[in-house]
């Protein structure tokens, strides 16, 4: 999945000291693919057309899905860190686009929803399914909002950014400092379900791989193009500016592209309550929710 939300991250490389996304026994690492899905990839990736992603999107007769239910997993309830990184980046999502979630107790009973559970590392289905979306966060590295926003994004519909068609002239791959059956986590592909949105290549995006992905010890397997970017490449800090606008021309209709800043509130301007503030999110158009939460439904 290719998606990518922030201008200008900081590189928090949690890829050396914790469990990596990218290197798990799945498609790309960590995308669990339907056999539609892989048919469509095996029959016609490397073609020469698109390359991000769009596939599966959360739409209802051509609109965005209202409400998008999602629910925790009780062993992975009991931890507040991983509850928290969840509803981080659930907010996130909310933030900066038009996309509305409602977390509900248990599994929940809608018929597309996102189900967050302890897995064997950190991985997702990529776009919506009939019956829900699994995503796995183990407690092994999986726990930061980075990596609860990236698996997201393979559920919204985006695959990784460096398999795009025209990743060759941004990134050069090295072959040779990968383990042993990595190399078909680099392929290139594209097919009549994926595409780019008219954006350019995103060396900052979220859903990029970091330099050492699918690394032998000491190695690197991406080398940017343009060097500073190196150590941009896979950050997981939140959304690059191209991700939002990816996200927003995906499900929005491009209205969402310049979301207003949430980072300059006056200093008189706060939610009365936190907790019920983020439990009203989404009903922020009842005037009586505006005055008690100003911050989270964005009036100052």
């Amino acid at each position: 999945m290719k998606i990518v939300l922030l201008a200008t991250f900081l590189c928090v490389n949690f890829f050396a000291k914790t469990f990596s996304q990218e290197q798990g026994p799945y498609f790309e690492g960590d995308i669990i693919l339907t056999p539609d899905q892989q048919d469509a990839i095996l029959e016609q990736k490397s073609k020469n057309s698109f390359a991000s992603v769009r596939t599966g999107l959360w739409l209802d007769n051509g609109k965005v899905q209202k409400i998008i239910e999602y629910g925790i997993d009780s062993k992975l309830a009991r931890s507040p860190m991983a509850v928290r990184v969840i509803r981080e980046a659930v907010e996130e999502y909310e933030k900066f686009t038009c996309l509305r979630f409602k977390e509900v107790s248990g599994r929940p009973k809608t018929k597309y929803h996102m189900y967050f559970f302890i897995g064997r590392g950190c991985f997702s289905n990529v776009g919506r399914l009939e019956g829900g979306n699994r995503i796995s966060l183990s407690a092994n590295g999986c726990w930061t909002k980075g990596i609860a926003i990236h698996e997201m994004g393979h559920s919204l519909g985006f695959f990784h950014e460096q398999s795009r068609v025209d990743r060759d002239n941004y990134v050069d791959i090295k072959w040779e400092n990968m383990f042993d059956g990595a190399k078909r986590n680099f392929d290139k592909y594209s097919t009549e379900k994926l595409y780019d949105f008219e954006t350019k290549y995103d060396y900052e995006s979220i859903m990029h791989y970091p330099e050492n992905a699918f690394a032998k010890p000491g190695k690197i397997t991406i080398v940017a193009k343009d060097p500073k970017y190196q150590k941009v490449i896979g950050q997981r800090g939140g959304l690059s500016r191209i991700d939002k606008i990816q996200l927003n021309r995906m499900y929005c209709n491009d209205n969402y592209t310049t979301p207003k800043p949430w980072t300059v509130a006056p200093k008189d301007c706060k939610d009365k309550d936190k907790e019920t503030c983020r439990r009203l999110r989404n009903v922020c158009k009842a005037d009586a929710v505006k005055k008690i939460c100003p911050v989270t439904c964005r009036v100052c």
